[in-house]
C-alpha cells in the first residue's frame, strides 16, 4: 500500500485557505498550503507526472467539481479518503471494485449524447459513495 502524506487542508478548513489576490501575502500562504496537495500526491505517486492536474480530470472525468468558485481546491478535493481513492487507482496492480466502478461511471458520461450535458457535483462528496452505485 502506497502512503500518503497529510496535508495542511482538509474539510473542516479549506474554506479559510482561498483569497482571491493570490500576490498578496495572504495568497502566498494559501498558494502554499494548496500546493501540499500536489507535494502529497508527487510523493505517493512518484515520477514526473502532474499528479495535481490528473487529480482534477479524475474527479472532473466522473462529474465531480474539483474547485472552489474562487478557483481553489474544494472539500471533495481535500477529502483524504478521496485522495486515498485517487492513489489507489492509480498505484494498485490488481483493478480493485472502486477502480472498476470509477471506469464505469467515467464511461457512461464519455457515452451520452453529444447534446448532453454533466453538471457537475459541487457540493461535498465521499468518492467511494459515489462510486457504490456502480
Amino acid at each position: 500500500m502506497v502512503e500518503l502524506k497529510e496535508i495542511f487542508l482538509n474539510q473542516n478548513n479549506v474554506n479559510e485557505w482561498q483569497e482571491e489576490d493570490v500576490h498578496s501575502f495572504r495568497g502566498r500562504e494559501c498558494l502554499d498550503k494548496h500546493m501540499e496537495l500536489h507535494s502529497a500526491l508527487d510523493d505517493a505517486l512518484g515520477g514526473r507526472t502532474d499528479w495535481g492536474g490528473r487529480y482534477a480530470s479524475w474527479l472532473s472525468n466522473i462529474g465531480v467539481s474539483h474547485e472552489s468558485d474562487a478557483g481553489w481546491w474544494n472539500k471533495t478535493a481535500v477529502c483524504r479518503e478521496n485522495l486515498l481513492c485517487f492513489v489507489q487507482y492509480y498505484s494498485e496492480e490488481e483493478e480493485s471494485e472502486m477502480a472498476k466502478a470509477y471506469d464505469k461511471r467515467k464511461e457512461a458520461i464519455e457515452n451520452l449524447p453529444k447534446r448532453c450535458s454533466v453538471n457537475s457535483i459541487d457540493c461535498y462528496v465521499n468518492i467511494r459513495d459515489l462510486l457504490e452505485d456502480y
